[in-house]
């Protein structure tokens, strides 16, 4: 089960409201192009972290909430 790392964030993959929204796996930095977008998920989740000192694995998601606009063309 995944959990969203985003500070406040509640949703769960597969419990309550969480279970029909998509979550997003947040792409490992070792690569230069790679690296600007996973920092501003790291930035945008609020959670303090960045690219070098984030522990990054397969279960590491966030979830629709935290993407403005993308919600809104799932319908």
């Amino acid at each position: 089960m995944f959990e969203c790392p985003a500070q406040g964030c509640l949703n769960q993959q597969g419990t309550g409201e969480a279970k029909r929204k998509p979550f997003f796996f947040i792409s490992e930095g070792k690569y230069p192009t790679k690296r600007g977008l996973s920092q501003r998920w790291l930035h945008s989740i609020g959670t303090g972290h960045i690219v070098h000192n984030f522990t990054f694995g397969r279960h590491k998601v966030v979830c629709v909430d935290h993407f403005p606009g993308i919600a809104s063309r799932r319908t």
